[in-house]
């Protein structure tokens, strides 16, 4: 998994150098976080920050990019745009609004399953983490 750091996120932005094209609330197994769909470098890419990561009981401050796509063709590149582009004004106030919401989040008391898939997850990827700690009867 790729990261990029908030700070240069924001400065891409506003610089032009980072297009978004959406960034929404919603859910995956981990948690709530904000997603997006953006461009970078000539790369289209999906990925995901402003959240609480349930299994590791932190929170997610920087963008992890889960998929990066070379989309070449003007049919491919409207699927995944939507023929949208956020206005710089736009994101800004997003991420602004979701980093004010995280401030006031509390995170759980850490427990051993938190640990363990916190320490195994560096060292593998966290879907089979998870299936491998649910496997031995860890709970979330």
């Amino acid at each position: 998994m790729d990261y990029i750091k908030m700070k240069d996120f924001k400065k891409g932005i506003k610089d032009k150098t980072i297009i978004v094209y959406s960034a929404k609330m919603n859910y995956n197994s981990y948690g709530k976080f904000l997603f997006f769909k953006f461009k970078k470098d000539n790369l289209y890419c999906s990925g995901y920050t402003l959240g609480i990561h349930e299994m590791r009981n932190r929170k997610i401050m920087d963008i992890e990019i889960n998929t990066s796509y070379e989309l070449k063709t003007d049919k491919d590149i409207c699927t995944f745009t939507g023929n949208n582009i956020l206005s710089k004004q736009e994101i800004l106030f997003i991420l602004y609004e979701r980093e004010q919401e995280l401030k006031n989040e509390e995170l759980q008391e850490d427990t051993e399953a938190n640990f363990l898939f916190d320490e195994l997850a560096d060292i593998c990827d966290d879907d089979g983490v998870l299936a491998m700690l649910e496997d031995y009867g860890f709970e979330f």
